[in-house]
């Protein structure tokens, strides 16, 4: 997510907040020209959320700063032992750490400051299979309501998280196939989250293989669309 500046005709840099670090993290980030990065925040530890984790070593060069990296308790032991070297100097080595390690927890927003002004990141507890799971909502301070909810990888939404997403402008979630999975919400689930969070607009992502883009994007809601590689969201700010 980046937020706009209030300032109209602003050309700086943009606060900037990324969610997990797939392991084509790298791709996706000249994609999409990020040269910084204000906050990092991981849903869970699998390794499609976090194997591209390196990948950040290229904006702490360019940028003289650690990024900082916030997940869950649960999360830490796993993700802190397979990218120790990340979090940590090491001295037989001497690689210096390029991340910074912080918790966030549900009930606990963090606010995360950038050139461009703050974006509040807040975390819910999700499902998913035998697996905890952040799903998190993005918004700025200045809104009481709306904001972006992200929900990659789940296949149950508690009350306290559903709460938490009710009225957002955007809900990204996930919607793996037409049948059931045991950890991924599946099709008719997603929608039905979609209207039980009175969400403006709803993308579908973690799409699987056998879902035709154009098909399944014919069949949805007005409101609802699938995601792709490089889909662009705006949300409009109070006043504009």
């Amino acid at each position: 997510m980046q937020r706009a500046h209030d300032t109209n005709g602003w050309e700086g840099e943009l606060t900037t907040v990324l969610i997990d670090t797939s392991p084509d993290l790298r791709e996706q980030l000249l994609g999409a020209a990020v040269n910084h990065l204000d906050g990092v925040f991981i849903t869970h530890d699998h390794a499609d959320q976090t194997h591209g984790i390196d990948d950040l070593r290229g904006l702490v060069y360019r940028n003289g700063k650690r990024v900082p990296v916030h997940f869950s308790d649960q999360t830490a032991p796993n993700l802190m032992q397979r990218f120790a070297y990340c979090f940590q100097s090491s001295a037989k080595t001497g690689y210096p750490a390029i991340l910074d390690s912080h918790r966030i927890a549900p009930g606990a927003p963090v606010t995360v400051s950038g050139p461009s002004g703050d974006i509040v990141v807040e975390a819910a507890l999700l499902d998913h299979g035998r697996v905890p799971a952040f799903g998190y909502k993005l918004s700025v301070p200045e809104q009481a309501q709306g904001g972006i909810a992200y929900s990659p990888d789940t296949n149950g939404v508690p009350d306290t998280a559903m709460a938490l997403f009710t009225g957002v402008d955007v809900w990204v979630v996930d919607a793996l196939r037409r049948e059931p999975h045991p950890s991924h919400a599946h099709l008719a689930m997603a929608l039905e989250w979609l209207v039980r969070a009175d969400a403006s607009r709803g993308v579908l992502t973690n799409l699987h293989i056998d879902l035709d883009y154009e098909e399944l994007a014919a069949e949805l809601p007005e409101n609802v669309v699938p995601a792709y590689d490089g889909l662009c969201i705006e949300v409009p700010q109070q006043g504009d």
